[in-house]
């Protein structure tokens, strides 16, 4: 603020230069390779790492950007940029000085006409909303990160670093303009920063105003579903094959059936079975030497007018 009253400064509060925001970080060919294991007795010791600088400056974007919800899940793909041109176009002139400037920001830019100032609401806003992102890109992004993993940045918990080693990926430049581009994306998530306009109009608001058929854009929509495709000759032939087992089965029961002298089957619970099988009248069965274990069939079951648990013997069918 000025320390003296009106009238103030025709620059007082003006934007004159896009703030750069400068990257420095190390390369490493090898990402693979522990860092460790290279030193003064390597022959990569002079070339292993290479020293990078690069600027970010801001530029008004015009993007085409395909959006994919699938299960809940939100994904894009950034089809087209057009790059309209830097948000703030001039040229910061570091060695030039006003002599008596009134106001402590004394920096000089030109050409003067290009400054923003205040009372131009719409590219004041504007801006301050395009350095409100840089400024948490630059809030990420700042720190440092040594070759002994103490990590005072935050860029560690992004895509700019290498898991292996919290080194650097490579293609710094490329993916810090996603990273940023997932800041920018992430905007429209937040229904209070979402500007409602036509997709085919974006310079049109929407409103109330119901679309027509001049506001129609191409969407696409898919459903993932579970769907079978039956194969007729391997479904039939699955189904011939469980029949003609199951008729098989039934056949062999019957005959099973047959075989026993009373012509039918008991009753298949689960006290009969335990009482066929683990009856203890079997014990009394005398199994001689001589006798063809093979060829005796026992008959375990109530006869008529018989003692419950009675068992019969026949040797030989006899």
């Amino acid at each position: 603020m000025p320390l003296f009253g009106p009238p103030y400064p025709e620059q007082l509060g003006s934007l004159r230069t896009d703030p750069v925001i400068w990257v420095g970080y190390t390369a490493v060919k090898d990402l693979q390779r522990p860092l460790s294991s290279i030193n003064k007795t390597t022959p990569e010791w002079n070339n292993s790492v290479t020293p990078i600088v690069f600027g970010c400056v801001h530029h008004q974007t015009k993007y085409t950007i395909q959006f994919n919800w699938t299960t809940a899940g939100e994904t894009y793909k950034v089809l087209n940029r057009t790059y309209m041109g830097k948000m703030i176009n001039t040229t910061f002139l570091p060695n030039e000085k006003i002599e008596g400037y009134p106001l402590l920001d004394i920096t000089v830019a030109e050409p003067k006409e290009n400054y923003v100032l205040p009372r131009d609401k719409y590219r004041y806003r504007l801006a301050a909303a395009y350095y409100s992102m840089g400024a948490r890109l630059r809030e990420m992004i700042n720190g440092t990160c040594n070759t002994q993993n103490v990590a005072l940045t935050q860029a560690i918990n992004t895509r700019l670093m290498d898991p292996h080693q919290s080194l650097p990926v490579k293609n710094m430049q490329t993916k810090l303009r996603g990273l940023y581009e997932d800041l920018i994306v992430s905007l429209i998530n937040n229904p209070q920063f979402l500007v409602v306009s036509w997709a085919k109009k974006p310079w049109k608001r929407t409103g109330l105003a119901i679309g027509q058929e001049e506001t129609n854009f191409p969407c696409e929509r898919e459903h993932t579903i579970n769907a079978f495709v039956y194969h007729e000759m391997t479904l039939w032939s699955i189904y011939l094959y469980a029949t003609g087992f199951t008729l098989i089965s039934v056949m062999l029961g019957f005959i099973a059936a047959r075989e026993d002298d009373r012509g039918h089957l008991r009753e298949m619970i689960f006290s009969e079975i335990v009482s066929a099988t683990r009856g203890q009248n079997l014990d009394e069965v005398r199994w001689d030497q001589h006798m063809d274990k093979k060829r005796v069939k026992v008959i375990y079951q109530k006869l008529p007018g018989d003692d419950p648990g009675r068992f019969v013997l026949k040797d030989n069918g006899q």
